[in-house]
């Protein structure tokens, strides 16, 4: 061949011709055919796109213990009555959601198996209602701690204030028995 040749195509017989594989380091990313733009703040999916890492991020922590004295619900009704313990809080955004991480020492006294029931509420609405059963007891008093979590999400940016209620199945049951309640309010970005 010389220069002036014009070549149309070439066909290769025989061994495929190996590249090799590129030396660490060697790559830069000019090379790469990623969309988006590359900063600090973002990373390369496996899409072969930059992105900026989203949601999931814990905007704020609330935290409000009640070491108040105790109440009480009559035997065998289901009056729900404030425990005493809330909290209150602001979200940043209106498609965050709540995370509510609630810890009650239970004291009871009953003759026969007591049913506890609870409520955890946002402002007046109800978020979660949810039932304690425990062992039967001839009688006396024993102390118990409820914890449970919830996810809540209020679509709002004025501040909301989450309770808890308690109410007996049958039995008395008091909230507190000189241990603090606390509730844990945790603002989670979308």
């Amino acid at each position: 061949l010389v220069t002036s040749d014009v070549i149309n195509f070439i066909h290769i017989l025989g061994s495929v011709l190996d590249l090799g594989v590129p030396s660490d380091s060697t790559v830069s990313l000019a090379k790469l055919t990623a969309t988006g733009t590359k900063s600090s703040s973002t990373f390369l999916r496996g899409d072969n796109t930059f992105a900026e890492a989203g949601g999931g991020k814990l905007l704020q922590v609330v935290q409000a213990i009640n070491t108040g004295s105790s109440v009480s619900t009559s035997a065998g009704t289901s009056s729900f009555v404030d425990t005493g313990l809330t909290a209150n809080i602001t979200p940043s955004a209106s498609d965050s959601t709540i995370m509510c991480i609630i810890t009650h020492p239970q004291c009871r006294k009953h003759s026969s198996d007591t049913q506890l029931l609870i409520k955890l509420l946002r402002d007046s609405t109800d978020v979660y209602v949810g039932i304690g059963s425990f062992d039967t007891q001839d009688s006396g008093r024993i102390t118990d701690t409820l914890t449970f979590a919830k996810v809540d999400s209020p679509s709002t940016t004025s501040q909301i204030t989450y309770k808890t209620q308690i109410a007996s199945g049958n039995g008395i049951v008091y909230n507190g028995s000189g241990s603090p309640s606390t509730i844990i309010l945790m603002e989670i970005g979308a």
